[in-house]
């Protein structure tokens, strides 16, 4: 059997600063409302706020900034099932994400997820 292709996108990472105390490796962030150029996590899911991009590290307390991917294909983490194809937006406050329904859309799912807490990858896209 033949190895699948695979298309590649070209990534872009950009670092923003953040008062957040931990943020998961894969999160999704967005514009803080109060202050220019920082990152934060939703308040909660559907979120509205301008999105930045998803955490490519994990951070941790006391760290003040952090590196998302800001364009081309990231790595989501699912609050629920996501079928390929679909429009995701911001799915709880850690970052997650969800099918979209009235917040911010951020991305289009590349590949499904089956349940909470499952890895998906997500075409970025920007309004």
């Amino acid at each position: 059997m033949a190895a699948p292709k695979i298309t590649s996108l070209p990534l872009q990472r950009v670092s923003y600063a953040t008062n957040e105390t931990a943020i998961l490796q894969n999160a999704a962030l967005f514009l803080a409302a109060s202050a220019d150029n920082t990152a934060r996590l939703p308040a909660a899911a559907a979120s509205t706020l301008p999105f930045l991009g998803f955490a490519e590290f994990a951070q941790v307390s006391g760290e003040v900034s952090t590196q998302l991917i800001t364009e081309g294909v990231a790595i989501g983490i699912a609050e629920a099932a996501i079928a390929s194809g679909a429009r995701v937006e911001a799915g709880g406050a850690t970052g997650t994400v969800q099918t979209a329904t009235t917040g911010t859309v951020i991305g289009i799912a590349q590949t499904a997820a089956v349940d909470a807490g499952d890895l998906v990858s997500i075409r970025i896209i920007r309004p």
